[in-house]
């Protein structure tokens, strides 16, 4: 028999594709890497009785992965700074929009005839996407989360801001840097630009814990300065979990019906865990070389045994769990 493939859909030299292709032929599969952009250049058929893409017809495939956030579309349209420029802009969105499209339509389509996807588009990606629905939908299964509003309502911003003197503003879609923001700091003009999202900043200890398959695979502490310990110089060291707070990240990803995401959270001094986010995409590569590979490798073994197999509970009992020593 051939070696189980493995479809990886990413933007072509995407350092994590290519990170995790090699850890795959570690374990002795084999990828395929699918253009995410769908520009032509590789040539892809779906629908009557077909699902092919650059040359690779797909009842071959044992499992997909989406890379990262290889399926970003733009919200919107470029603000006008001429007629040529803007045209040109509409453009770009509206073929971005049908490519996308082509892709989420592949992959729905590759999910229904039984094939594993991980992770498909929809689902987590939205909530991914309309993070003040997730904080709720998160509060509303029993997991703390920031006191959160969001607002393009100059009076409710500042009645938020009189309540919760240490608050941050963060982007209400995807990934972005978070920063303080006091009382006065937002105009009426900011909130017609653009709503807001507003956050009680959280004390305590910033964790990232990568899932892999139903497991925490690798936990981390992050420290670094300033608000956002994403930005600027930051360390990260493994940390040591309470079992009940290992517990509660695995349900949360069980609810988010993800079987590879990383949260952010933070651990506070009472010992509680305050969820900030959930990237069901993540970048691993930022945190180094040995923690990336353990990751990587994690999500490599499940993806190959799962195309070897066919069978998503003996694939996952490849995956090893974190063992912080």
């Amino acid at each position: 028999m051939p070696p189980p493939l493995v479809a990886l859909f990413a933007t072509p030299g995407h350092p994590q594709a290519m990170a995790l292709e090699r850890e795959i032929i570690l374990r002795g599969g084999r990828v395929v890497t699918c253009d995410a952009r769908a520009d032509g250049s590789q040539g892809m058929a779906a629908g009557n009785g077909r699902l092919c893409w650059g040359g690779v017809d797909f009842s071959a495939v044992g499992a997909v992965h989406v890379v990262c956030t290889a399926l970003g579309t733009p919200p919107g349209v470029a603000p006008v700074r001429s007629p040529a420029v803007h045209l040109k802009a509409a453009a770009r969105f509206l073929q971005e929009r049908e490519r996308q499209s082509a892709v989420r339509a592949f992959l729905g389509m590759a999910r229904d005839r039984g094939m594993p996807v991980v992770n498909p588009p929809g689902g987590a990606w939205a909530d991914h996407e309309a993070k003040a629905g997730f904080y709720e939908k998160l509060s509303a299964w029993g997991f703390s989360v920031p006191k959160t509003l969001c607002a393009s309502d100059l009076a409710a911003v500042e009645r938020f801001l009189a309540e919760t003197p240490d608050a941050v503003i963060k982007p209400l879609a995807g990934v972005g840097s978070t920063r303080a923001v006091r009382p006065g700091g937002l105009k009426a003009a900011d909130l017609v630009l653009c709503p807001a999202l507003l956050q009680e900043r959280v004390q305590g200890e910033v964790i990232r814990a990568h899932m892999v398959a139903g497991k925490l695979v690798l936990a981390l502490a992050v420290r670094g300065r300033g608000v956002d310990s994403r930005t600027g110089k930051r360390t990260v060291a493994k940390a040591d979990l309470p079992p009940g707070t290992a517990s509660a990240l695995l349900e949360a990803t069980q609810r988010m019906g993800l079987l590879w995401a990383a949260w952010d959270a933070v651990r506070t001094p009472d010992g509680g865990l305050v969820l900030l986010d959930c990237n069901p995409g993540p970048y691993v590569l930022w945190t180094g070389e040995a923690h990336a590979r353990r990751v990587l490798g994690e999500l490599a073994g499940f993806l190959t045994a799962w195309a070897e197999t066919g069978d998503q509970t003996v694939a996952a009992r490849v995956v090893e769990g974190f063992h912080p020593a």
